[in-house]
């Protein structure tokens, strides 16, 4: 075996030898400096794209065509058929002339039938953060919902179920882009809260038919004049105050808007925060009929049967 030392001033089989560093930062375009980085590695051809013109869409991923069943309803000789696609490969793709998709026979998944809630606008001012939180109804039946405080605390620790953690790992947050985060959760911050008034969402509107009228994608005043700048400035949550507040804007037809307003978070550098939120939903008495959950018996007309899911809402660490 033979070993060749030289210099970066000798040649070397013929070919002149070059300095690469290893620590040299190429800078992206400005335009790429939102997009994630999980966006950019994802870029075929083995390269990461530098401009926006370099950008390739990224295809979504592939999802097997299978059946799932309710193991309960196994077990008591029922069907209990939760998702069931289509024969047809075909069916539901643009290649036919209708059927265009709908890709199930049969879908029973709970995103079909539960709120959607999504942060319209976010703002700080570095010692708190607001949130306007938009609520939709994708069913085809009223809704009867409110915001209010959760008791959610972080996973359990394996072999412990009495002990939680707060650090929530590898968290997706967006499945196009296959982006996930790991958050710190802060639970004392919302423990607090006050529920928000019960607010009524209609049936969902097909936006296609509502496409051309003059009240289509139209909002109430109060959420059209709302100010994120005024919130913070008026708001007050402080270290010496409340840590948190929740209120509802305005609702209407199927959709109604929440304020949150929080302190800013204490995560270690790197790591997101987080916060826990209950979404109350109102069963029986004409609301959320199409999540086929049974009612249970109030002694007092008044009460109501309230179903609790728990939302975590993450923004992003600038320490």
């Amino acid at each position: 075996k033979k070993v060749v030392s030289a210099s970066l001033s000798e040649t070397v089989g013929g070919q002149e030898l070059q300095s690469t560093s290893l620590f040299v930062d190429e800078k992206l375009d400005e335009a790429l400096q939102d997009i994630s980085v999980d966006a950019l590695l994802l870029q075929g051809g083995g390269e990461t794209a530098k401009t926006v013109q370099s950008l390739l869409p990224l295809p979504v991923p592939l999802r097997p065509r299978k059946s799932r069943r309710c193991r309960e309803e196994l077990a008591e000789g029922r069907p209990g058929i939760l998702v069931k696609p289509k024969l047809n490969p075909l069916e539901g793709d643009t290649s036919l002339r209708t059927g265009h998709a709908q890709w199930w026979k049969k879908d029973s998944s709970a995103v079909q039938v539960l709120p959607r809630l999504r942060v319209s606008i976010h703002a700080s001012d570095e010692t708190k953060h607001v949130f306007l939180l938009k609520v939709a109804n994708p069913t085809l039946g009223t809704i009867r919902m409110r915001l209010a405080a959760s008791t959610y605390s972080g996973e359990p620790v394996w072999g412990d179920l009495t002990t939680t953690m707060t650090r929530l790992q590898d968290v997706l947050v967006d499945p196009f882009t296959d982006q996930h985060v790991t958050a710190e959760l802060m639970p004392a911050v919302v423990k607090d809260l006050e529920p928000t008034e019960m607010c009524e969402l209609e049936p969902a509107e097909d936006s296609f038919l509502e496409l051309g009228k003059s009240t289509f994608n139209d909002v109430p005043d109060l959420v059209a004049s709302w100010d994120a700048g005024d919130v913070l400035f008026d708001s007050k949550v402080s270290n010496d105050g409340p840590s948190s507040s929740l209120k509802l804007i305005a609702s209407k037809n199927s959709t109604a808007w929440f304020e949150l307003v929080v302190l800013e978070g204490s995560a270690a550098s790197g790591i997101d925060n987080a916060v826990p939120i209950a979404m109350e939903i109102e069963v029986g008495k004409g609301s959320w009929e199409s999540s086929l959950i049974q009612p249970e018996t109030q002694e007092n007309e008044e009460d109501k049967d309230l179903v609790s899911f728990n939302l975590v809402i993450a923004w992003e660490n600038l320490n």
